[in-house]
This record gives structure tokens, C-alpha cells and sequence, in this order.
């Protein structure tokens, strides 16, 4: 993205990445350049999903899969929202990232919770920060289910009800 703000009202589906060869020597780099996301609905901001028949879906919520997705950096963006508002569904939303995905120096001051993270493993998690000017209120980082070989280092957690949420097995993680 060219730094500047963006207008948002509907999730942004990233598509997964799957090549348990690691031939291919594809990535995906989504880098905000340190723009700014304006939330102009309460909805997630960017979302992991897959294809189906040709068609984007959302893979959260469907059952735990071995084509996970590969090689994803989601980096450099802060969200505000309309009028300052605070959001209640979760910045970020992300199911089955594996090698070599990263969110990183990613910020917000709106959301409830800034990212839910189901079933991802040896993924990196780093200088993220969630906020509120609320008061104590949210679940800044949610992990459900198993979190194998991940890394997470700086995230930040200001004025939340719970800042980190482990629902289910972590294991082996920095």
C-alpha cells in the first residue's frame, strides 16, 4: 500500500498460501507502509481465508487443515475508526498460518481486541500494540487452540480487561 489513509467497510480476505514443498519460493508481503486504516464499520480489518471453487471465503471457524498457509508478513499499518468509535470485533483475525508468516508493527487504539490467532504455528508475532482510551476494557490478543514453535516479542496490551488469552496448547514457543 502507498502510505496513506484508507477507508474500510468490509473484512479484507488474505487468500492462503500452500506449498509444503517450499519450491515454488512464493510470499506474500502485505505492507501498510504506515498507513492508516479508518475503520468505517465495526468488522475485521484483515482476515485469513481460502478458495473454493473460485470463490474467497474465510477459512476461521472451519476445521484445522494441512494446507496451511505459508510465507505471510502482514506489517507496518495502524487502525483508527470513524469519529474514534471503538470496535468490538477483533483488528485481526487469522486460522492455519504455519513457516514463515509474520504479523509485525501493527497498532491500534480502537479495537477491543487487535488480533485473534487460531491454530497457527511457527508463526512470528512482534511489536503489535492494542490500546484503549476507554479504560480497562477488551481481550487484546486472543491464541486459541494449539500454538506450537511461535514467537511473540513486544506486544503490548495497554488498558485491557485480559491482554493475553491462551485458550489451548502452547507449546515450544519463544
Amino acid at each position: 500500500f502507498p502510505t496513506a489513509s484508507y477507508a474500510v467497510s468490509k473484512t479484507i480476505l488474505i487468500p492462503r498460501l500452500y506449498d509444503p514443498s517450499f519450491k515454488k519460493n512464493y510470499n506474500l508481503t502485505i505492507n501498510g507502509n504506515n498507513s492508516n486504516f479508518v475503520m468505517i464499520n465495526d468488522v475485521t480489518l484483515f482476515e485469513s481465508g481460502y478458495y473454493d471453487n473460485g470463490v474467497l471465503k474465510s477459512n476461521l471457524g472451519t476445521p484445522l487443515v494441512t494446507y496451511n498457509t505459508f510465507g505471510v508478513v502482514l506489517e507496518n499499518f495502524y487502525i483508527t475508526s470513524k469519529n474514534g468509535a471503538w470496535l468490538l470485533s477483533p483488528a485481526l483475525k487469522i486460522q492455519d498460518w504455519h513457516q514463515g508468516c509474520k504479523l509485525q508493527r501493527i497498532s491500534s487504539s480502537v479495537n477491543a481486541t487487535l488480533l485473534y490467532s487460531f491454530g497457527n504455528f511457527y508463526c512470528q508475532f512482534y511489536m503489535m500494540s492494542g490500546s484503549s482510551s476507554a479504560g480497562k476494557t477488551g481481550e487484546r490478543f486472543i491464541f486459541e487452540s494449539s500454538h506450537n514453535l511461535c514467537k511473540f516479542d513486544t506486544l503490548v496490551a495497554v488498558d485491557s480487561a485480559i491482554g493475553y488469552w491462551f485458550k489451548g496448547e502452547l507449546t515450544a514457543c519463544q
